[in-house]
């Protein structure tokens, strides 16, 4: 029973627990209570995803505070019912899907890559036809096996590529660090 432990026996997040709802708690505090490293919490708060924080004004360098009470409204927010919905709302499946998921291509006849078909121009669309042929390629194999006939254009599908990838590896870390988290308040 709660009622029989001294404050002592508990663990800081079980500490933290017991404050009243009005509380303001630090972001290492906060980060303890949501169980997060302090890293994923302000990862959180960059992204836009992260619960609800104050913050003095003077600078992005002022502390930030969160109220316990918004704590736990983000924790409500974020529930969810099974793995699969994690990885939707993450959109982990579909950042790693897309990268190998056949996309249509304009290539030249020597095997070049000019770019995307979604992303063209409807003014470029009839010479393209008649220059290119289309083939489906996986983006991930687009954007780093292949050759393309501008070092703008690559560079700039190579870009969102690499974007999905970062999405991707930022959702692992993240996933990894709850487990880390989990196992380390057991």
């Amino acid at each position: 029973m709660l009622e029989e432990k001294t404050l002592s026996q508990l663990d800081a997040a079980a500490r933290l627990h017991l404050l009243p709802d009005s509380m303001i708690l630090s972001s290492k505090e906060a980060a303890v209570f949501l169980r997060l490293s302090l890293r994923s919490l302000e990862d959180l708060r960059r992204s836009g995803e992260g619960p609800t924080y104050s913050q003095a004004p003077g600078g992005s360098n002022r502390p930030c505070m969160y109220q316990k009470g918004d704590l736990l409204e983000w924790i409500e927010k974020n529930k969810l019912n099974s793995v699969a919905d994690n990885a939707i709302r993450n959109k982990l499946v579909f950042a790693i899907a897309g990268l190998v998921e056949e996309t249509a291509f304009w290539v030249t006849p020597s095997g070049l890559i000019v770019g995307d078909v979604e992303s063209t121009l409807l003014c470029d669309v009839p010479r393209l036809l008649h220059e290119c042929g289309i083939e489906w390629l996986p983006p991930i194999e687009a954007a780093a096996s292949r050759d393309w006939t501008a070092v703008a254009a690559h560079e700039a599908y190579g870009q969102r590529v690499q974007t999905r990838l970062n999405h991707a590896a930022s959702g692992v870390r993240a996933g990894v660090e709850r487990t880390i988290f989990a196992s380390a308040s057991n």
